[in-house]
């Protein structure tokens, strides 16, 4: 029996993304590098995806690149989630 995939846009507009992860309810985050190539903002992003209002920027100004994006829950909802970004260590 043949694999059907569907596929949708979920967003445009960015600058260079390096990760997405999804939350508990299903919600996508994207994380961008931050590496100003061809035109791109320095500093790196990440933005929440909502399927119902317009994008949020989380937190901005990373240090390049930002290279992971990992969504964490405890598994009750009352305990929280936590939001990871992977970016270069300073020296």
């Amino acid at each position: 029996m043949p694999l059907e995939i569907a596929m949708r846009v979920l967003a445009s507009d960015l600058n260079f993304p390096t990760s997405l992860a999804f939350d508990s309810e299903g919600v996508p985050y994207v994380a961008e590098s931050g590496l100003p190539l061809d035109g791109a903002p320095r500093g790196g992003r990440v933005l929440r995806l909502p399927s119902d209002g317009p994008r949020e920027c989380l937190v901005r100004d990373l240090r390049a690149p930002v290279t992971g994006l990992v969504f964490l829950s405890l598994g009750r909802r009352e305990s929280g989630s936590y939001l990871a970004a992977v970016s270069e260590r300073r020296a």
